[in-house]
């Protein structure tokens, strides 16, 4: 966790807390396993699906650019 923080800088923070609202939104509204595990599982596997998704489609953005 400390080289996580370390590391952490304000671009990472402004592509990162949209999808991890939207991630938690999802979970709150979807998510119910009546079990805190599972639950906290499926959130972290959503944000992971949406940050990778995010990441490939502003990488695709990035090249057609150049």
């Amino acid at each position: 966790m400390y080289t996580l923080m370390k590391t952490f800088n304000l671009k990472l923070l402004k592509t990162e807390a949209p999808l991890f609202f939207f991630a938690l939104f999802i979970a709150e509204s979807f998510y119910h396993f009546h079990s805190f595990m599972l639950e906290l599982f499926a959130f972290l596997g959503t944000w992971y699906l949406l940050s990778y998704a995010i990441s490939h489609v502003l990488k695709d953005e990035n090249e057609k650019v150049r």
